[in-house]
């Protein structure tokens, strides 16, 4: 009986640590993600910084070809913006 109880014991406690490896793990990469995450927001006020100096430039600009380019640019932007934030989901 006594053998049995230590074998039981031994389970749970390599069950355990087994648990608590996974949980540092993922502790980790919790901790990695939101690094990702506020690299991410800092881009993306990086780009709508962009995207109003862009809109800027647009107000200003008098042909058409350069109000298409703008417009381009801010649509690859928007894009850019959007997948980084589908990578974070």
């Amino acid at each position: 009986m006594l053998e049995e109880l230590q074998n039981n014991l031994q389970i749970l406690i390599s069950a355990y640590e087994t648990q608590k490896e996974r949980a540092d793990k993922a502790e980790k990469e919790l901790e990695k993600c939101r690094a990702g995450f506020e690299e991410a927001n800092t881009k993306v006020k990086e780009l709508e910084g962009n995207i109003g100096n862009l809109s800027l430039k647009n107000v200003f600009t008098s042909s058409s070809a350069d109000r298409t380019e703008a417009q381009a640019r801010i649509d690859k932007l928007i894009k850019e913006i959007d997948t980084a934030l589908a990578l974070l989901k």
